[in-house]
């Protein structure tokens, strides 16, 4: 919703308005919200003419009417684009200059480059995109937010200790774009990387926290997991296929993906997502 203040000036665009923005989310199971909370939010307006007008952040407020933030702007017709869960550096290689930069410019990647490999954050992502707002009027307005990805928790269990393990994900390095109404391009290189680290107790097991487009946008999507000193795959899997195998779960109604391999990986394996548990033969795979 957008509220706004009322300006008298002879001029209405010369008003500079206050306004206060807030968020809606869709998803729900059972008339309960998956997520009450956004995660970190930046705010981008667009002029009518399609240029950066102001940029705005929050470290996260809740769904809904209870709680906004506030934008300060001129009076006019503006596009917001309201993206959550994504921090700062994942901005930081465009040039964004309030007043210069065209919305056909600006991009909004789903992951982050760290030496030379693609990261995703562990946090719920959304963007919202609301045209066409009228800023000159104490005007109701709902952005609602489009959950892009979830967080993934990965665990693998009944492996040597002192290793170095890397989990991947294909089809999972989107850019999206206004260009073109909203659409989105996978990254030419669209694996997103996240290394397991070993638990401080038990050696043998391996954790690392990462972020996977949601709903599939690809049915090839795969979830590897290297050894990368001997420099093979142990574990490669069709999530689409891996998730049908918990055909009992809604997985659209759990906040996050929990994936626990246990086992030394051949022949066969206990894969427990979410608490459910499922074998899997090394055929499967």
């Amino acid at each position: 919703m957008v509220l706004t203040q009322a300006c008298i000036k002879e001029k209405l665009e010369d008003c500079e308005l206050k306004v206060a923005l807030h968020f809606t989310q869709a998803d729900s199971c059972s008339n309960q919200p998956i997520y009450r909370k956004t995660g970190y939010l930046n705010v981008f307006a667009f002029n009518q003419k399609g240029i950066l007008s102001g940029r705005f952040s929050n470290a996260g407020i809740s769904f809904g009417s209870d709680e906004h933030i506030v934008l300060n702007l001129k009076s006019g017709d503006y596009t917001l684009v309201a993206v959550s869960g994504l921090t700062e550096q994942l901005f930081a290689s465009q040039r964004l200059v309030n007043g210069q930069t065209h919305i056909s410019e600006f991009y909004i990647p789903s992951y982050i480059g760290k030496d030379g490999e693609k990261e995703t954050e562990n946090s719920p992502f959304f963007i919202g995109v609301a045209q066409q707002v009228n800023l000159s009027q104490s005007k109701p307005y709902s952005v609602a937010m489009k959950l892009i990805s979830k967080p993934i928790n990965l665990v693998l269990n009944g492996r040597p200790a002192n290793r170095s393990y890397q989990a991947r994900i294909s089809f999972n390095a989107t850019l999206y774009s206004l260009k073109n109404d909203f659409t989105f391009r996978f990254a030419q290189d669209h694996f997103t990387m996240a290394n397991l680290h070993a638990d401080a107790l038990k050696h043998n097991v391996y954790h690392a926290n990462t972020g996977m487009l949601w709903p599939g946008k690809n049915q090839d999507s795969r979830l590897i997991i290297r050894d990368l000193l001997e420099g093979v795959d142990i574990f490669n899997v069709d999530i689409t296929s891996l998730l049908a195998r918990f055909n009992h779960v809604d997985f659209q109604c759990e906040p996050e993906i929990n994936i626990e391999i246990n086992g030394s990986i051949t022949p066969d394996i206990e894969i427990v997502i979410n608490g459910w548990k499922v074998q899997y033969s090394e055929m499967e795979l």
